[in-house]
């Protein structure tokens, strides 16, 4: 595959779509010691002011010819013997720019780049049109590809430039003129904002299908996969009903992502976890609950069954019935949630049901309602290209990859666990020189929270942030007060960040179905780039996690 410049070649920025398209298509087909440069701008002063413009794509072979293309898209005319492009009112000779772009482009190159005259070629792409007759004198068969021809794209190309010599040193002078002198570094920053463009422009038609969806009272299941966008279909569809006047619960397990949902919807609708849920019902129906008992599982169970007791006794109390119940990361919760979600809805209220079978970790089935009307996706829209290519084998059949960014991909580094503390705080030591910031960054746990030392307040030099699993009398978490995010895997579900460390993974047992579900949550986390720290030993901790670690 050939090497393109940008390194990160992103097609869903719309204005350069079709151009990125075939920037990849050609560095897919290119050899490898091929460049592809795309977006060629150059500045040259006159005497009068400064001359600028632009090629559209420029690929240098293995010797260091050159062969300048020019794209245009859309519906060209013909006048007078010149193909013509109109841009609103204004119309431009495709000829005459070609032209002009090559000979300005290679005085620059002699005058400001020093480099020795060049072999070049300018060729004339139109993707979306077919050439029913040539016309010019620069132009003949080789020169011109229409949209018939554009399989033949590549292959004319190497035609055209992959004559002499390879002389790797001299293609790469000429990459670093074109790419311009001042060694710049892809900004992971923009990277992301890339991925999240990407991801919410793909994503749109999914939440919009939804919205039009009509039944009622509803009763809808959807199952999608990570990166699906889930979250931001609950989160359009609460802002509908509370706009509309419905009174409207949302609730999932994961205490991070319902302060996300929570801070998002305002005051729209009523936003808490399934146990947050049940601890204030349980109140409301006059139960005593002693949340300094919070961390045991048996503690919420008798806390279920209690709180149904009481409703089938009183019935449920006004201040808990709702137009509408939406449940965000379903497959955390158990048939009694669904039992218990379902009664808050009543008979005439909405009621959705969203989750992904791939990321139940609790070793269970997800619970599944009846009479439910069903709808799957399993298109990926937030997992960069170079992180799709890591976890495809451990990714559920049939999910698919859309997002077109490449991301940074995945780093893998070995460790012990006596030195994954160390190896986990120079991986967050090298994320941080490189631009990005702690806010950027979330290191996960993959086997329990013992895989690391969470009782120490540092990580190397960096103040670590974890729930402590202890609650204050209000029932709220308590955190420690630190900068560096750490998680388990299951606390991390319908977050993103930038950057993912996923601390522990021992990848001898990455075939186990817990070991490689949570592997692909914590990857799919990711935006633009993750790190493994991988066990070189078996790891000697307890797998999985208390069910009660997200509690309310």
């Amino acid at each position: 595959m050939a090497q393109t410049l940008p390194h990160d070649v992103d097609t869903s920025m719309l204005e350069h779509a079709a151009e990125a398209e075939t920037v990849r298509a050609l560095a897919e087909q290119l050899p490898g010691d091929w460049w592809v440069v795309h977006g060629c701008h150059w500045t040259l002063p006159r005497s009068r002011g400064i001359c600028q413009g632009e090629i559209d794509i420029v690929v240098v072979s293995p010797s260091g010819a050159l062969v300048l293309i020019e794209q245009k898209n859309g519906a060209i005319e013909v006048e007078g013997g010149d193909y013509i492009k109109r841009y609103g009112d204004k119309a431009k000779s495709v000829s005459r720019q070609m032209g002009r772009n090559r000979d300005l482009l290679m005085q620059k190159a002699q005058r400001d780049g020093g480099l020795p005259p060049v072999g070049v070629t300018s060729v004339l792409y139109f993707p979306d049109s077919r050439v029913t007759q040539l016309r010019g004198a620069g132009l003949d068969a080789m020169t011109v590809v229409d949209h018939d021809g554009a399989p033949e794209l590549a292959p004319r190309i190497q035609a055209l430039a992959g004559h002499g010599d390879a002389d790797p040193e001299r293609a790469r002078d000429i990459v670093r003129f074109l790419g311009g002198e001042l060694g710049l570094a892809p900004s992971l920053h923009a990277l992301g904002e890339a991925s999240e463009r990407a991801r919410i422009h793909l994503s749109g038609p999914f939440a919009g299908l939804l919205e039009g969806f009509e039944m009622h009272p509803m009763r809808l299941r959807i199952e999608a996969c990570a990166g699906s966008g889930k979250s931001e279909f609950i989160l359009r569809l609460a802002r509908r009903l509370g706009d509309e006047g419905r009174r409207t619960l949302v609730t999932c397990y994961n205490r991070p992502l319902s302060a996300l949902l929570r801070a998002t919807l305002a005051e729209r609708a009523q936003v808490d976890t399934y146990l947050g849920v049940l601890r204030h019902l349980a109140e409301d129906l006059g139960l005593s609950v002693a949340m300094a008992e919070a961390q045991s599982a048996a503690f919420w169970t008798r806390i279920e069954q209690q709180v149904q007791a009481a409703i089938a006794r009183n019935g449920i109390p006004a201040a808990w019935r709702f137009e509408a119940v939406l449940v965000d990361e379903a497959q955390d919760l158990g048939p009694h949630a669904l039992a218990l979600l379902q009664q808050l809805a009543g008979t005439d209220g909405d009621f959705v049901w969203v989750g992904d079978p791939a990321q139940n970790l609790r070793g269970e089935p997800m619970a599944a309602p009846e009479g439910f009307a069903t709808f799957r996706i399993n298109q990926n829209y937030r997992t960069p290209r170079a992180i799709a290519e890591e976890i495809r084998e451990i990714a559920p059949a049939g999910v698919e990859f859309m997002n077109p960014v490449s991301g940074t991909g995945v780093e893998v580094h070995a460790c012990t666990t006596d030195t994954l503390p160390t190896a986990a705080a120079e991986a967050v030591d090298a994320l941080l020189a490189r631009g990005y910031g702690y806010d950027d960054l979330l290191l996960l746990t993959i086997e329990s929270s013992r895989s690391l030392d969470w009782a120490t307040p540092t990580l190397g030099r960096h103040r670590t942030r974890w729930f402590t699993g202890r609650y204050d009398e209000d029932g709220n978490q308590i955190l420690t007060d630190g900068d560096l995010m750490i998680e388990s895997v299951r606390r991390a579900k319908g977050q993103q960040r930038p950057h993912v460390i996923v601390a522990g993974v021992d990848l001898e047992r990455v075939t186990e179905p817990e070991v490689k579900r949570a592997l692909y949550v914590a990857l799919t986390r990711a935006t633009v780039g993750a790190t493994l720290l991988r066990l070189t030993e078996p790891a000697n901790v307890a797998s999985g996690h208390p069910a009660t670690e997200t509690a309310a």
